[in-house]
């Protein structure tokens, strides 16, 4: 069983899809025993990690999940392949809802990355609360300083404390015999019992620090500006409220959760046309149907004091592509590089991400998904969206056409809901 003592840095959960019916719109995963309904069959895998619940008396903070997408049989056709998670029944699948598809693959593991890169989902609290213990060692106070800043922007692991569930979905379907090795989720992270909660929250003097304040260069430089994004996260660190912190599925009032999730256009666009990746109508044109339901791109957070914190964004551009970014509504687009936006084609992707080809030679290799900013070396920084409506978009090179299902657009960081 997984987990059974508290530490750093273990294998949570191992899980196997071995084949889904077309058109299955989440399938989950069983804890300890192999899931057959019909098509459709998952699986713990074998000889590994036989449990997806900690054992009494621990909690897991999920930190980091990586997906071997699979390998195919000899002439199988690569079939498309969603996950999302259920943390303790609840459902994660308006913040956490990714492609694991074998081109597309949004989490793969570090070592097939180049540069052995991965994106988190969350950091460790227990490895800064040792981090301050060797300071306090060594002769300095504890202080705030020893934490970063807007922790419950950091702090984003899945806290799970009764079950997590991996739920798969395809469109295209596939069956046991497609791939040679069938795609493969792990989750790690760190296993906390009360002591360890409890020594957490001691190399914590001020307590849980939930304030957050975040900007961005396009707000700072609109006209008028934009002020910084400001909430507090009112979490409290003991045994019995660990799965109300960040990431957690207990939150109450100002909640934060880790935002992964990606879009394709259901429908073609042509010639410089701005298509919003959401079916948001209001203010920045979108349509129904322009996305898919877990795949909308488009956040109407002009009426609330809801805000994502945009950490990652990559693109898979397709055929005829020729700029991205974010919109307002009409011509109102950034990054403002280009009246259309950011210059994204397949020739010159500008931040990549899953498999390399044919950017390198090397086979197996996946880009991990960019930093937002990462298309300049003089990178804006972050991104924010709050007190907007914003949407994700792509468009057209002037004479070609983006056929649907064809372009691929992954986004990532943080979604605070308030």
């Amino acid at each position: 069983m997984a987990g059974i003592k508290p530490g750093m840095g273990q294998l949570l959960a191992d899980v196997q899809v071995i084949s889904l019916a077309a058109n299955t719109q989440g399938f989950p995963t069983v804890s300890g025993s192999t899931y057959t309904e019909g098509s459709n069959t998952t699986q713990m895998t074998p000889n590994s990690v036989n449990s997806t619940q900690p054992v009494p008396g621990t909690y897991w903070d999920g930190l980091y999940m990586e997906v071997f997408p699979g390998i195919l049989a000899a002439g199988a056709s690569e079939p498309d392949l969603q996950l999302t998670v259920k943390v303790d029944g609840i459902d994660y699948s308006p913040y956490f809802y990714v492609d694991i598809s074998v081109s597309g693959n949004m989490l793969p593991p570090r070592d097939n990355t180049v540069g052995r890169l991965s994106n988190l989902i969350g950091n460790s609290m227990l490895r800064v609360a040792i981090s301050a213990q060797r300071s306090m060692q060594r002769g300095a106070a504890l202080s705030r300083s020893l934490w970063p800043i807007n922790m419950p922007l950091e702090f984003t692991g899945f806290k799970i404390t009764k079950g997590i569930d991996f739920w798969f979905s395809s469109t295209s379907g596939f069956t046991s015999s497609t791939f040679v090795v069938p795609p493969t989720v792990k989750l790690y992270g760190d296993v906390y019992d009360e002591t360890l909660v409890n020594f957490v929250a001691s190399m914590m003097p001020f307590g849980w620090d939930g304030f957050m304040s975040i900007q961005s260069a396009r707000r700072a430089l609109a006209s008028p500006p934009k002020p910084p994004y400001t909430a507090v996260h009112q979490g409290v660190l003991t045994p019995h409220t660990f799965n109300a912190l960040p990431g957690g599925p207990k939150q109450s009032g100002v909640k934060v959760y880790r935002f992964l999730k990606y879009s394709v256009p259901l429908v073609s666009t042509s010639g410089q046309a701005i298509l919003p990746l959401t079916s948001l109508v209001e203010q920045i044109g979108g349509k129904p149907g322009n996305v898919g339901l877990n795949n909308d791109l488009g956040f109407a957070f002009k009426d609330n004091n809801n805000a994502l914190y945009v950490r990652e964004y990559g693109r898979i551009p397709g055929s005829g592509a020729g700029y991205a970014g974010i919109t307002a509504g009409g011509t109102d687009v950034y990054p403002p590089e280009t009246a259309y936006g950011l210059v994204c084609t397949p020739g010159d992707p500008r931040v990549p991400y899953g498999q390399v080809q044919p950017y390198r030679p090397e086979s197996g290799l996946y880009y991990k998904l960019p930093r937002w900013g990462d298309w300049s070396p003089g990178e804006s920084g972050l991104e924010v969206i709050a007190g907007e409506i914003m949407a994700f978009f792509v468009s057209a090179q002037n004479g070609t056409t983006i056929s649907a299902n064809t372009d691929k657009t992954a986004v990532g960081g943080a979604m605070i809901v308030a």
